[in-house]
C-alpha cells in the first residue's frame, strides 16, 4: 500500500489487518531511499496485489504502477482524484474515491488482489 497521508495509511493498514490481510505498508513515495519506500517494499516482500494513492505529495504514484504491471502485480487507486490525472496507460485501472465506505473496498479487493491470508 502506497499512501502519502500517515493517519490515512495507517487507518487503511489496521482496516485491512483486522479483516485478514497481510499488509505490506504504507510506503511513502517522498521516502525513495529508505528502507519505507515502494522499490524497497517490493523488492523485500511478496505482494500480491498494491493499493496507490495518486497524488504522494510532489509526486504521483504512476511510476509504482509502472513498476507493479511490470511485475504482474494487480493494483488498483484509492484516491480523492480521477482517472483523467493518470498516465494514459493507467487510466482504465479501477479507483475508489476518497473518502470511501469500509464495504466498498472488501467489494473491490478480491477483484484485483484476492482474498484475506
Amino acid at each position: 500500500m502506497v499512501e502519502d497521508d500517515a493517519i490515512l495509511g495507517v487507518d487503511l493498514k489496521m482496516t485491512l489487518e483486522d479483516a485478514e490481510y497481510s499488509v505490506v505498508g504504507p510506503a511513502m513515495a517522498q521516502a525513495h531511499r529508505n528502507s519505507g519506500s515502494p522499490p524497497r517494499m517490493l523488492d523485500d516482500n511478496h505482494v500480491e496485489g498494491a493499493i496507490l494513492d495518486i497524488n504522494l505529495g510532489n509526486e504521483r504514484s504512476d511510476a509504482i504502477a509502472d513498476r507493479l504491471d511490470d511485475a504482474g502485480i494487480p493494483v488498483f487507486f484509492l484516491s480523492g482524484h480521477s482517472a483523467s490525472v493518470l498516465q494514459e496507460r493507467h487510466q482504465l485501472k479501477q479507483i475508489l474515491a476518497k473518502p470511501h465506505a469500509d464495504a466498498a473496498l472488501f467489494r473491490m479487493l478480491p477483484e484485483h488482489i484476492g482474498g484475506a491470508s
